[in-house]
């Protein structure tokens, strides 16, 4: 899997997205025989790349600004690493798009929108649903209300999507998305949890007087749309 660096130019607020990043891997015959025969479970990149493709996985939604903004699944057969691309006709993605977190059909990615010298106040949250059956079966892409400053910055190795609640409904595999990210276990179709740890910054530490070590726990319920931050 390949791990895609962040480059910038020093003395510019402006960062740059490499060239890796706008140039996806060529999908093969193989590729292409693979996804119309909807594969159960696929590996995916932990980057995403910054490139228009459209296919039956395609998801849609807004930035927190308003501007238009899509996901879209390009499946390869197993053990081959599949990717995910980001696009926005009209919003500038000035950095590399990160899987923070998947669970079954449920995909968690942070996704910068701006260019402003604070990236970090630029930062969306959505989540990727291979088979939403509020829309019908299609896949659907969820933005997330924006976590209570100043914790709104998340790590991959610390951050985890559970579903919860009674339905065990699995998404058929001729849907209309035709991925299943990673079935293990049965479905839980309704809602699902998002669970983010990280140490509490040393300047919060200081201004806030919280014991060094401490740490902060962020949750989001989707059935409640809210997030709740304990340290």
């Amino acid at each position: 899997m390949c791990h895609i660096q962040r480059k910038f130019t020093i003395g510019t607020p402006r960062f740059r997205l490499l060239p890796e990043t706008l140039s996806p891997p060529a999908l093969t015959s193989d590729d292409d025989d693979a996804a119309a025969e909807y594969p159960r479970w696929v590996l995916l990149e932990s980057l995403a790349y910054v490139a228009k493709r459209d296919n039956g996985t395609t998801a849609f939604s807004r930035t927190s600004d308003g501007k238009e903004i899509q996901v879209t699944v390009c499946p390869r057969r197993p053990p081959s690493v599949s990717y995910l691309c980001v696009y926005s006709p009209d919003a500038e993605i000035p950095v590399e798009s990160k899987i923070l977190a998947m669970e079954e059909d449920l995909v968690l990615l942070l996704i910068t929108v701006s260019c402003q010298r604070d990236v970090m106040k630029n930062i969306d949250y959505y989540v990727y649903r291979a088979a939403d059956r509020a829309a019908g079966g299609k896949p659907s892409l969820t933005l997330l209300k924006r976590p209570p400053a100043p914790y709104i910055s998340f790590y991959a190795e610390h951050t985890g999507i559970l579903h919860c609640g009674n339905s065990h409904h699995r998404p058929q595999l001729g849907s209309e998305s035709g991925i299943s990210l990673r079935p293990h276990v049965q479905v839980a179709e309704s809602s699902y949890i998002i669970a983010a740890l990280k140490t509490v910054p040393w300047e919060m530490q200081n201004e806030f007087e919280f014991p060094q070590g401490s740490f902060i726990l962020s949750l989001y319920h989707s059935k409640k749309d809210a997030w709740t931050v304990t340290i």
